[in-house]
């Protein structure tokens, strides 16, 4: 991704890298998943000395599906800033930015020691012992959906396609408390999912994820989701509004 915005800069820049081990005289929080830590961890440091990233871009820049080409108004350059959160967070790891005009540092952190023992629960929430199903054709946006929650506490299945979704949802559709779908998926949109899901299951609640506004209120007067979240997904929102739908169920 650092390679990729480089890539896409008007002048070339250099690149500076530096990797050794970190101790951290105060907490850290993460520049994705929000988590704050303070072991001491093995730090891989990379700068540039390009321009600033945009300050409102700053805090959604490794939320699930917002890429450089918003960064940079750049078609050729397509990298997920969030698939490379996932991959650091897949290693147990975590990230740290700062921009500033002339400098930009992405600073990733990973443990010395790994363990495969569940974080510890986001306060806002109360961990369900049912499960939830994530579906979208977008692997980012799904890992980044079952990553928040998995460290959360629940129990999370993720489907590829809506197709997959309703055979995963005809074979195991007692074990389901809440399903969370995008609106855009070939074959089937998100609604026509939820109308599916929804015959056979009419209590079931539907989370919607769309980056189209409009959606919300054509789901809401239809009846047929319970709530929308807008992308580029927020770790905060999306707990909260997990948390709330199945205290409510």
């Amino acid at each position: 991704a650092c390679v990729a915005r480089r890539r896409s800069m008007a002048e070339p820049v250099r690149l500076r890298l530096v990797a050794g081990l970190s101790r951290h005289g105060e907490s850290i929080e993460c520049a994705s998943c929000g988590r704050r830590f303070e072991d001491e961890t093995f730090a891989v440091s990379i700068e540039d000395e390009g321009s600033a990233i945009p300050r409102d871009l700053l805090p959604h820049l490794f939320q699930s599906g917002l890429n450089t080409r918003e960064i940079d108004r750049d078609e050729s350059v397509a990298s997920d800033f969030g698939s490379a959160a996932e991959a650091v967070h897949q290693l147990h790891g975590h990230l740290s930015l700062r921009s500033s005009p002339g400098r930009t540092v992405f600073r990733l952190f990973f443990p010395l020691e790994t363990t495969d023992a569940p974080l510890e629960p986001d306060g806002s929430i109360m961990p369900s012992q049912n499960t939830i199903l994530v579906v979208d054709d977008e692997t980012a946006v799904a890992s980044f959906i079952a990553l928040v929650l998995g460290d959360a506490g629940y129990d999370v299945r993720v489907a590829d396609s809506p197709g997959v979704a309703l055979s995963m949802f005809a074979d195991h559709r007692n074990e389901f408390a809440l399903v969370i779908t995008d609106q855009t998926m070939p074959g089937m949109t998100g609604f026509e999912l939820a109308r599916e899901i929804r015959m056979s299951s009419p209590g079931m609640r539907i989370v919607m994820c769309s980056g189209n506004p409009e959606d919300e209120q054509a789901g809401r007067t239809e009846g047929e989701i319970d709530a929308w979240i807008g992308k580029p997904l927020g770790r905060r929102e999306l707990l909260m509004t997990v948390g709330m739908l199945l205290e409510r169920s």
